[in-house]
């Protein structure tokens, strides 16, 4: 404007100071504020504003200070690009000292969180304290628990679709873990050389311990071994079979009457001491009942065979 008078630069007095020291404002280049051998300082509640796009741009790191209580350096950018926060010298893209909570974390552009790899967690860090959180405690991971008991334990349901199974440890072996009162149990066990399938533990003592039920379908492709007893029913015939002694009932299927059964024995065990002979005598009635004789050397095995509505 006219009138207006034209410096190189300006120096601000500072008491006490040598010229040199003096704080200068100057011009360097077209467009450009120099200040020189100060810093800039704002009052209280004033910010830095730029009327449209603007930038802040450094020849070195860019560090951000709060002066209370003392001064602390609060974000850092170096040159190359990494960001520190609570960090001064960030060796990644961005290093955080201290906890970060967000709405989502998003890695690999797949939304799933796929490259957040190798979380480094202690026995407290990768929980929020819910009963329905994800945990980790010495080496183990809980969902819905937070003090997991093996590898992976689930408290609630688990959903696999379109999935197998696999139990790869060849050298595992039955652990009776699923011996508690209630808990059943799938292992691999190499000390039994089977898959083995254990019910669900009755806890009662009595004579079936453990239970597993199957509806609808049972294919066996191979031979069938039954080491214990035999009940059911499939289509109007039922089966039963149970070691019987002198003067027991063979018993009969469920849902079946003693009438709808035709009834078999047979011996199954018989003791006697070397050179002795003995004549052994099996009979079994109508209702069922065994007489053995001798009833002291034979341990006799009963079956039931039954026909809805009778033979």
């Amino acid at each position: 404007m006219p009138g207006d008078e034209s410096f190189d630069s300006i120096r601000l007095r500072t008491a006490g100071a040598d010229f040199e020291q003096w704080p200068k404002l100057s011009c360097s280049e077209l467009g450009l504020l120099d200040v020189d051998v100060s810093d800039l300082r704002l009052d209280g509640g004033r910010s830095v504003q730029f009327q449209g796009n603007g930038q802040i741009r450094t020849a070195g790191s860019l560090r951000i200070f709060t002066d209370t209580p003392v001064a602390t350096e609060k974000l850092t950018v170096l040159p190359n690009g990494n960001v520190g926060i609570g960090n001064a010298a960030p060796t990644t893209k961005l290093e955080v000292s201290g906890t970060v909570k967000a709405n989502l974390f998003q890695g690999n552009f797949s939304g799933d969180g796929s490259a957040l790899t190798n979380l480094s967690v202690a026995a407290s860090q990768w929980q929020n304290g819910a009963s329905s959180s994800i945990s980790y405690s010495a080496g183990n991971v809980g969902i819905g628990t937070t003090t997991p008991q093996g590898k992976l334990d689930v408290s609630g349901d688990i959903r696999a679709g379109n999935s197998d199974l696999y139990f790869t440890k060849t050298d595992h072996n039955h652990t009776g873990i699923g011996n508690t009162p209630g808990w059943a149990a799938i292992e691999n066990s190499a000390s039994h050389e089977s898959l083995m399938i254990l019910g669900r533990n009755q806890g009662t003592g009595g004579s079936i311990s453990r239970v597993v039920k199957l509806w609808d379908y049972l294919q066996v492709n191979g031979n069938l071994d039954v080491t214990g007893n035999i009940n059911g029913r499939v289509t109007g015939i039922g089966f039963a079979s149970a070691s019987v002694q002198n003067g027991q009932t063979i018993p009969v299927p469920s849902g079946f009457t003693r009438e709808e059964c035709v009834f078999f024995a047979s011996i199954k065990f018989l003791n006697f001491r070397s050179g002795e002979a003995v004549s052994v005598n099996v009979v079994v009635d109508g209702t069922g009942k065994v007489t053995i004789n001798p009833p002291d050397k034979v341990v006799a095995i009963g079956v039931a065979l039954a026909k809805k509505g009778g033979w």
